[in-house]
């Protein structure tokens, strides 16, 4: 079976193929579509020796950003010209960080990119030019649904969650990095947005409960628990399966999450059900 390895900048990229060179791994290097290939190193798609190449990596401890199944694309490479040539002004340097199953479809994937440059003073005027979003202004953070995806901008992170596969992750990625040059061009313009706002809801805090309505919470359903976190009625603690999950991403999501949200009052809780402990963020 084959699978698509990511890295987070060219130099473990080129580690990592001399590693796949020397233990006669199968498979070849993938580029981006063109009209991402700034952004990222290129990849290695995997078909043989995957046991080998792995054990290699980790006993030199060369950085992957993340391995995953390889799925043919779902959807053509779109026809696009290069990026705004802004975006390296705004953005810097992007690295992947991560790239995994996403937790709440894992038929789909979830990248993490971090940005080396502040996307601060940015993600108020993008919350100007979008509807529908969570916008948190004293973080900045801005979350948005693109039909079944969702989409997180932070000051120094971009999620892009339930992608199809990695061309959709593409398409996803550029038209981020495009929603932002946008904003960026309106900054002389626009007012910054100051309001926060709840654009993304219920169904988001539902898929990463577990849902199976025992009612040991107080609430008749995991959706309405669900929507008593969204307005301060139950508390994250509140249930019980989510800490007895043997699977502790899903916890660890749900905290990102509603840090994401910036459910009022909402403190992040460790595995043991206590409050107080830092959140995980990026799941």
């Amino acid at each position: 079976m084959a699978h698509v390895i990511l890295f987070p900048d060219e130099l473990a990229q080129q580690q990592a193929w001399g590693v796949f060179l020397a233990c006669g791994c199968v498979g070849e290097l993938g580029d981006a579509p063109a009209f991402c290939r700034e952004f990222l190193p290129r990849f290695i798609l995997l078909t043989a020796g995957f046991d080998r190449f792995i054990a290699a990596v980790k006993d030199q401890q060369i950085q992957l950003a993340g391995i995953v199944k390889y799925r043919p694309p779902g959807t053509e490479c779109p026809e696009a010209g290069a990026p705004d040539p802004q975006w390296k002004a705004i953005f810097g340097n992007i690295r992947a960080e991560s790239l995994s199953p996403s937790i709440t479809d894992q038929g789909k994937l979830r990248i993490t990119i971090s940005v080396e440059k502040s996307l601060g003073s940015v993600i108020p005027l993008a919350a100007r030019l979008i509807r529908g979003a969570s916008y948190r202004p004293e973080v900045p953070i801005l979350a948005f649904e693109e039909d079944h995806r969702l989409i997180v901008i932070s000051p120094r992170e971009i999620v892009i969650s339930r992608a199809d596969d990695l061309m959709d992750f593409w398409i996803m990625l550029r038209t981020t990095v495009d929603f932002i040059c946008e904003a960026h061009r309106y900054r002389f313009t626009v007012r910054p947005e100051t309001a926060a706002r709840m654009g993304v809801g219920a169904t988001e805090i539902f898929r990463r409960l577990p849902g199976i309505n025992c009612g040991r919470c107080g609430s008749q359903s995991c959706m309405e628990f669900a929507s008593g976190l969204m307005t301060g009625k139950r508390v994250l603690g509140d249930c019980e399966p989510l800490f007895e999950e043997s699977d502790p991403r899903y916890l660890a999501s749900i905290n990102w999450l509603l840090h994401v949200l910036g459910i009022p009052e909402h403190e992040p809780v460790s595995t043991d059900g206590r409050r107080g402990s830092s959140p995980v963020l990026g799941l």
